[in-house]
């Protein structure tokens, strides 16, 4: 099988005073749909209860956006090969605020 790179960017987002760093990268493959897998660093925020991916095909403007929950590594499956994505990432309290969302 060959494999075709994901043309993926690295975002450093900022919430109160964490630094939450995106690593994307991923490996598609004849398949239909690519994906991309994330990892980034924990918060050390107490009232932290998840994270929300972000992302679309054109800088700073994201359409879709999942709720990922309290993990700090996620798939993101059902991309289309060839295409570039941007990615971005937020936190969010227990009250269910995050920081100003990125562009919908």
């Amino acid at each position: 099988m060959t494999a075709l790179k994901l043309n993926c960017r690295f975002w450093i987002l900022v919430f109160k005073t964490i630094f939450l760093c995106i690593a994307a990268g991923g490996i598609a493959t004849h398949a239909l749909a690519a994906q991309v897998t994330l990892a980034w660093d924990a918060s050390p925020e107490p009232d932290l209860a998840g994270y929300k991916i972000h992302y679309g095909t054109a800088s700073g403007s994201y359409s879709a956006h999942l709720d990922v929950r309290n993990v700090t590594t996620y798939t993101v499956t059902g991309l289309a090969e060839g295409q570039t994505y941007y990615f971005a990432a937020t936190a969010y309290d227990e009250a269910g605020n995050e920081p100003a969302a990125p562009r919908r």
